[in-house]
């Protein structure tokens, strides 16, 4: 007699599946929410005051890159015995430009304090809308947190995936991200609809191990009359 070949629990096998498809697809919504979310806050409008330390900043950046060609300029001549003096028409030596400008550098390494001041002063006055700006340092906490959620859960979405090569189910398609997306037309997207969807078709093959689709070649140009056959006063 035949030995009885043993029950497999189907039901149970496939609430197993279940709990993985429905595991990593909560996951991956709570992702697209965390991105969501990432991508408000970090466009929400400079605040004001950052404004003003950033553009403070940058004229500080720039006296000691003026000092340097200072330097550079004033050391030879100051040492050349044959004419310790330039001649009026040389007199500024080209530290503030040429004969007919004058250049940012030497006003803004040389008049920084004052140009700080009013400028702070202007864009105090200006008509931005504060309402729903963000202090830098609040922003960066805020960016920090969410992008350590969204590393969090990618973490987790790679082990449930392990988890089912492991275990010899089929594998979950790996969809793009936001940020895989963002990156790949990072350069510009394509004109034609159709090539940005082969594009992001291919991306997502990529990401599942799988080779990239072509573009279909359109059919040769067929005539229906052949010139030779045309009348010769056609």
């Amino acid at each position: 007699m035949a030995a009885k070949t043993p029950a497999i629990d189907f039901s149970s096998l496939g609430q197993a599946i279940r709990q993985l498809g429905d595991s990593i697809q909560t996951r991956m919504a709570q992702r697209e929410a965390l991105a969501q979310q990432r991508d408000a806050i970090a466009a929400l409008p400079m605040h004001r005051d950052d404004l003003i330390a950033a553009v403070s900043e940058w004229i500080d950046s720039v006296k000691p890159l003026y000092a340097k060609h200072l330097q550079e300029v004033l050391a030879p001549r100051s040492r050349r015995a044959d004419r310790p003096l330039p001649e009026s028409r040389h007199g500024d030596f080209g530290l503030l430009g040429d004969a007919f400008k004058v250049t940012t550098f030497p006003i803004l390494a040389l008049l920084g304090p004052a140009l700080k001041e009013s400028l702070a002063g202007m864009i105090k006055e200006l008509p931005l809308d504060d309402g729903d700006a963000l202090p830098a340092g609040e922003r960066q906490e805020l960016l920090a947190a969410l992008d350590a959620k969204i590393e969090q859960l990618d973490s987790e979405l790679a082990d449930l995936h392990q988890q089912a090569a492991a275990a010899g189910l089929a594998p979950i398609r790996r969809q793009p991200t936001r940020e895989e997306i963002q990156r790949l037309f990072a350069n510009g997207a394509p004109n034609k609809p159709e090539d940005i969807a082969l594009a992001a078709t291919n991306l997502e093959r990529s990401l599942n191990g799988e080779p990239p689709l072509k573009r279909p070649t359109p059919p040769a140009r067929r005539e229906l009359i052949k010139d030779a056959d045309l009348p010769q006063d056609f």
